[in-house]
């Protein structure tokens, strides 16, 4: 039989569809991370409560631990005594100052009058001497009542001062959650004396996950802010979970081990960070992911 010769424009499209390249199935995989906090107290102290537990979910103002403050209790009580004591000396160094200037009054007119009659000879040197002493000696009772009088305000702020950091440090006794979350570990137990700054529990918000994936240098000018990304998991098959792109590296880095990128053979990356909604709870920290993000060929490829 004669063979029928191809021709070249037939060939030449054969081999160029052969030789275009697969489109890859994800842009990228990494696994599910969360904001995570580690709680922990500002005082040092046994641990009279502790109502959580792992995996229970938390409101932000919700009660993580108790204290014990009974120390700082009885330090409150003492300096809420001495500023009642300073109030009941204000009062009475008021009338001392009072009673002073009542003193002083009269001796200034006994001693002007006494100044008058030494004058016209009419008094004796004692008595002039005793009226011009007990002048003086009202008027330096009146300084010194006034100096006690002034010294009050300033006592006050001290010790009103010293009752607010007391009452602060008694507020650190009662830990609680700073953001809503669920619980995930718990380092210390009721019963159980902690150090300042030791942490006792660890939370998570779940409620927005991310995933990091890395993107080869030529492919970062289809990355975008904000555009979409689409996310499977081996644990819902045949679902697709969206998200979008919150962050972008501005930095280059090699490629981290176990990590799957778009393009095998780049040796540096830009990270790019996929925020998820996880309203259900479906993603789990550590879990891994892939993803497909907008504007790469594969994002609606339908990819596994």
């Amino acid at each position: 039989m004669k063979r029928i010769p191809l021709m070249p424009a037939v060939l030449g499209m054969m081999l160029a569809a052969g030789c275009e390249p697969e489109t890859p199935a994800l842009t990228g995989s990494g696994i599910i991370e969360a904001e995570e906090r580690l709680i922990s107290a500002g005082m040092g102290s046994e641990i009279l409560e502790c109502p959580v537990v792992e995996g229970r979910i938390v409101k932000q103002g919700d009660v993580i631990a108790i204290l014990d403050v009974t120390g700082l209790e009885l330090e409150r009580q003492a300096a809420a005594s001495s500023i009642v004591e300073i109030e009941a000396q204000d009062r009475q160094f008021r009338a001392q100052v009072a009673q002073a200037q009542t003193a002083l009054e009269g001796a200034r007119k006994n001693y002007d009058r006494a100044r008058i009659l030494k004058q016209k000879g009419s008094i004796s040197d004692q008595s002039y001497d005793d009226a011009e002493t007990a002048y003086l000696v009202a008027r330096r009772q009146l300084e010194t009542a006034g100096a006690l009088l002034e010294a009050i305000p300033a006592r006050k702020t001290v010790l009103e001062s010293q009752l607010k950091v007391i009452d602060y440090r008694i507020s650190t006794g009662t830990v609680t959650a700073p953001i809503d979350g669920t619980v995930l570990e718990i380092y210390a137990e009721c019963g159980e004396r902690i150090a300042p700054g030791q942490p006792i529990v660890k939370l998570a918000d779940l409620t927005s996950v991310w995933v990091k994936i890395y993107i080869g240098a030529v492919d970062l000018g289809r990355v975008k802010l904000r555009a979409g990304a689409r996310i499977e998991v081996d644990a819902f098959p045949g679902r697709v979970f969206n998200g979008e792109i919150s962050w972008i590296s501005d930095r280059s880095e090699f490629t981290p081990k176990n990590i799957q990128t778009r393009d095998a053979r780049a040796d540096l990356v830009y990270a790019v960070k996929v925020r998820v909604p996880n309203p259900q709870g479906v993603f789990k920290i550590g879990m891994p992911v892939d993803v497909r993000l907008e504007g790469f060929p594969e994002y609606d490829s339908g990819g596994r």
